[in-house]
Formats: structure tokens, sequence, C-alpha cells
């Protein structure tokens, strides 16, 4: 069994210290489950040159590291959509280089997919679900690839996907939530309303709706590759 560790990297602090930590976390699981293999994917998000550079050497100097770079920044979700349509794997697993803390839980991920038998495994509360941090299996992939031809690719997909989930408790904050789309059109309405007071109001207001229809037509427009690979190496 090969097991793909893709790390998005764009404004990564101490991101040596990041991968000495996952490469702990590989021995571990390496001790516990001889018969797993694994590939560490660099993925630089257009990140700038610095980073780039560590990650270079990192890629040179840490074993079975391997880099994926991307043409300019796209986003995390992009950059997870770029590594899963590139790299063949039996399983991968999504680590954020932001939430060092959270590297801990690698362990617990694997174990979930090769001994508990789940297809995605996710963190969070009772009420949410996150997928920042995650691991799922190559046929949750292939879902995951099939409707990013349809719309725009995003981690969260994983939560409505239908397959076997296990949830991890979150370590430390929960990221903050995304304003959902109904949010968008209350802060829209509220606007023009106030905005029908001023001469100008009527003007602005309408800027303002097409604006807010623009951004709502983005979240819904067609998928399909949303990144641009330079390199891979």
């Amino acid at each position: 069994m090969q097991i793909a560790l893709l790390l998005p990297c764009y404004h990564s602090q101490k991101l040596s210290q990041t991968v000495t930590a996952v490469q702990a976390q590989i021995d571990i699981c390496t001790k516990l489950w001889p018969q797993v293999g694994f590939q560490l994917w660099l993925i630089d998000d257009g990140a700038g040159s610095t980073l780039a550079d560590e990650i270079a050497q990192l890629k040179v100097s840490v074993e079975n590291a391997h880099k994926l770079c991307l043409s300019r920044h796209f986003g995390y979700d992009a950059a997870v959509l770029a590594g899963l349509a590139s790299v063949a794997a039996d399983a991968y697993v999504v680590i954020d280089p932001e939430q060092p803390t959270m590297i801990e839980t690698m362990v617990s991920m694997i174990d979930a997919l090769v001994v508990g038998g789940y297809q995605v495994v996710g963190f969070g509360n009772k009420r949410r679900m996150i997928f920042r941090n995650c691991a799922f299996t190559a046929q949750v992939k292939r879902a995951l690839l099939q409707g990013a031809s349809r719309h725009v690719f995003a981690l969260s997909d994983l939560q409505d996907i239908g397959f076997k989930q296990k949830r991890l408790a979150w370590i430390g904050s929960l990221p903050k939530r995304q304003a959902p789309p109904w949010l968008l059109w209350v802060i829209a309405a509220v606007a023009v309303i106030a905005l029908s007071f001023w001469p100008l109001g009527a003007t602005v207001g309408n800027v303002i709706l097409l604006g807010f229809c623009f951004t709502l037509w983005q979240r819904r427009q067609p998928g399909g590759p949303s990144y641009v690979i330079s390199t891979i190496d």
C-alpha cells in the first residue's frame, strides 16, 4: 500500500521543522505497518523565492520527497487538487503546514484507513467537519476528481461524498468558517435598503448587487483544472 502525503506550501513558517515532524510520524507508521510505503509531496503554491528554495532543498535531503510547483498562487484547495491529479497512490493524507499541532494526528488518520477500514477521515466536533487536514482512499480521490469536472473543487466536498467516514478531534481552535451564500444576500439586501435613502444610493446599490451576483456565480461556475503546473520532480 502506497500513501501520498500532500503538503501545500505558500507562506509556511518553519517548513523544515514541519517536515521533520512529518518524518517522525512516518517512522512511527512504518514500524506499525511495515507494508505501507510513503511519498512526501511538497506542493509549491506560488511560494516566494525563499520558501521555494527551502522546498527544493528538502526535496533533495528528505527520503522519498517530491516537489510539485504551480505557476503561481492558486490557493490551498487548488494545490491539493493539483497533487491529487498528478500523484498515483492507494491513499492520500493532506497536511496543512500552517497547522503544525495537527501533524501528530497523522498516525490516527492512517490507522483509521489501514486498520479501521474508513475511506474518509476528517476532523471537527458534533456540529462541524473540517477537511483542511484529512485522509482518504484512491476511490474517494476518483470521486473528488469527477466532481471537480463539474464544479469548483473544495475539500469540504468530502463531507457529502457518501463514503465511510471517521471524525477525529481537532487540536486547538477551529478555523474560521467561510460565510454561506445566503448571508451574502442578506448583507447585500441590508446595504441596498440603507443606500436607498441616499440620492446616489440606487446606483451604488446596483453595483453592490452586481458584485455579490458575480461572487456567487464564481462559486458555482463549472469545474475543471483551476491550477497550472510548472514542474513535477
